[in-house]
């Protein structure tokens, strides 16, 4: 079944509203990077990037699949000199721009999709002292955002980058620690810095002009090497880490901290970002296990079959989920239908709609006994209906889900038609219905 049957079929069906806290799972994927230096989205290729450095000490990038941690194949490139990287994604120009510092200049770097790096030579280049900075894309501005410091104690300056030239930003009121503990808040276009030193736990924002200092009711104990991205799905700044005796998760909302006290990955150093096609905050260790961990909200998928089916030549006719097939995000849903009779003129039809209260300002459910169909009843509406083969009494109907998150929570039904000519004088009959859940695998 096409991706925009199943789309047009769901339209009616609200996405979930996230009330509860998301968790963290473990993923176990084959190999996982050692020691990443930086990770950012990929909005173009809708993938998960990692850098860090091989074996023969030129820069690597990774790719993660939600399964698996690839290595891309790239040209070119720094080799190793500095262990403080950070990057981001221009979706714009599909660029991802990479900033090194080297403990005496600002590097520039861009990998293109021909799979080459790149090494640019803007004007204005930053002035920066210290190792802990941080790299981010504003779809807003079109531009890199860099947050820096020139020295431990020096204002936290930011940057802009195009192509040809750095721009040094407003540093009014700018807090003098934390320029490596970012988030860029795209939904209200402002960068979120968590102060990230041993002594001071404070929260600021700037918003393209000034930094300001916020005042939370709540906020998380001081710490540093902490890993902070921006969650645009749920519209949270999320904090993880840290060497602190608190090692839960926080999360930022644009006015207060709340903790989430699910058990969080054991590393307590590491690189995260957000994985937009799939919802899903990435985080890697870096600092203690190399272990890669997924945040999110579980959505369970469900298929519950519910009503009667009426009797034809074949027997009762059912549909039910084939073993170990639910909807989950990204996959196929198979369910089979059974108890069909072998004529070949028994086709079954898959029906698919999004509601079992009215279709086409007839009530449902509806008795199709006024059309000649004794004890058939109609369960849901009929927005998309497919033609299935069947095989000697049993047919497959499989529905791909789209790996699209806001469907995560959204419903939709579904029943069969058999044209069964000897069964009633309407010549068919109907299975029972299900109602399927799009959740998480």
């Amino acid at each position: 079944m096409r991706t925009r049957d199943l789309v047009f079929a769901i339209l009616a069906s609200a996405p979930f509203g996230v009330a509860q806290l998301p968790v963290w799972q473990q993923k176990f994927p084959p190999s996982t990077p050692g020691g990443l230096l930086a990770m950012s989205y990929d909005d173009v290729g809708q993938r998960t990037l990692g850098i860090d450095y091989d074996t023969s000490n030129r820069i690597r990038v990774w790719t993660w699949s939600g399964t698996t941690w690839n290595v891309r194949a790239t040209q070119g490139g720094p080799t190793s000199g500095s262990s403080s990287v950070t990057a981001c994604f221009d979706s714009r120009r599909a660029v991802l721009v990479m900033v090194r510092f080297t403990g005496a200049t600002i590097e520039t770097w861009e990998l293109a999709g021909t799979d080459t790096w790149t090494r640019t030579f803007p004007t204005g280049a930053p002035s920066l002292g210290v190792d802990r900075m941080s790299l981010h894309y504003s779809r807003a501005g079109a531009v890199s955002i860099l947050v820096g410091q020139a020295s431990t104690s020096a204002p936290v300056a930011v940057y802009h980058y195009s192509p040809s030239s750095w721009q040094l930003r407003s540093t009014t009121g700018a807090p003098t620690a934390g320029a490596g503990n970012t988030a860029y808040d795209t939904r209200r276009d402002r960068i979120v810095l968590f102060s990230g030193t041993s002594t001071v736990a404070d929260t600021w924002e700037f918003d393209g002009v000034s930094w300001t200092r916020q005042q939370p009711a709540n906020s998380p104990p001081a710490r540093v090497s902490t890993a902070m991205a921006f969650d645009p799905t749920r519209g949270r700044c999320v904090l993880q880490g840290g060497n602190v005796g608190n090692p839960f998760t926080w999360e930022w909302d644009g006015s207060n901290w709340q903790i989430n006290l699910a058990a969080p990955p054991a590393a307590q150093n590491g690189r995260m970002a957000h994985d937009a096609l799939r919802g899903r905050m990435v985080f890697v260790g870096v600092g203690g296990p190399l272990e890669t961990w997924e945040y999110f909200v579980p959505r369970q998928a469900t298929h519950v079959p519910f009503g009667t089916a009426c009797a034809g030549s074949g027997g009762l006719p059912t549909l039910a989920a084939s073993a170990g097939s639910l909807p989950w995000l990204g996959e196929t849903l198979t369910c089979t239908l059974t108890n069909l009779p072998t004529s070949p003129l028994s086709v079954p039809f898959g029906l698919l709609g999004s509601s079992t209260q009215t279709w086409l300002g007839v009530p449902l459910p509806f008795d199709m006994g006024v059309f000649g169909a004794t004890g058939c009843t109609l369960y849901t509406s009929v927005e998309v209906s497919v033609q299935l083969a069947n095989a000697g009494g049993t047919a497959q109907w499989q529905v791909a889900i789209p790996a699209t998150v806001a469907l995560r929570g959204a419903f939709f039904y579904q029943q069969a038609l058999v044209l069964d000519p000897s069964a009633n004088r309407f010549g068919a009959t109907l299975t029972n219905a299900a109602r399927a859940v799009i959740g998480d695998r």
